[in-house]
């Protein structure tokens, strides 16, 4: 009498486990990132409340976000206007924008 053993779930190794863990793993963290640094830009927004938007004049057109921040939801800055001892953190979070030390308008 030979019976056939049940058939059994889809079996795959350790190894295949792995490589797909590492591949979900690697747009995952891509998008954190985007995320991580939209925070840090809304976060640098409300230390200086309105540095955005009370500088901004009607002929200025708004620059996009950097590289995928748009598809998030983030806009773009014109001018960012903040003290001299935040300038090289607005740059690196606001590259698309013109920075202005308000230290040197005064």
């Amino acid at each position: 009498m030979d019976t056939k053993p049940k058939r059994r779930w889809y079996q795959f190794s350790l190894r295949t486990m792995f490589v797909l863990v590492f591949l979900m793993s690697m747009p995952l963290a891509w998008v954190g990132y985007q995320l991580k640094w939209i925070r840090q830009r809304q976060g640098f927004a409300k230390r200086f409340d309105g540095f955005r938007q009370a500088r901004h004049s009607q002929d200025d057109t708004q620059p996009p976000a950097p590289c995928w921040l748009g598809y998030f939801g983030e806009e773009g800055a014109t001018r960012i206007y903040c003290p001299s001892a935040y300038v090289r953190e607005a740059k690196a979070l606001f590259p698309e924008s013109q920075i202005i030390d308000t230290d040197s308008l005064n």
